[in-house]
């Protein structure tokens, strides 16, 4: 449609709250051996690496990195989107 001049140039307003999976009802109650097995599973001989950006030190900070990993996520797919939303 934008190429054909059949959109409309209007503002695009995105984003998300600090904590926008808040509705779970297992936001940021993951326990430190439930943290271990998703990041191997998700990020295999990466794991090491990213739980040196993330490091539970118990279960209690293993939720919390759950939320800051979750956060730093949706900010990344917004970033990953940007060049879309600079299209004209």
């Amino acid at each position: 449609m934008t190429e054909q001049g059949k959109a409309n140039n209007v503002a695009l307003l995105t984003g998300m709250d600090a904590a926008e999976g808040s509705a779970s009802p297992n936001y940021g109650k993951l326990s430190g051996a439930e943290w271990h097995k998703q990041v191997q599973e998700r990020y295999g001989d990466l794991a090491g690496k990213f739980e040196a950006l993330y490091p539970p030190a118990n279960d209690q900070s293993a939720g919390e990195m759950g939320k800051i990993r979750a956060r730093d996520s949706g900010q990344h797919d917004y970033w990953q989107v940007r060049p879309w939303w600079l299209t004209p």
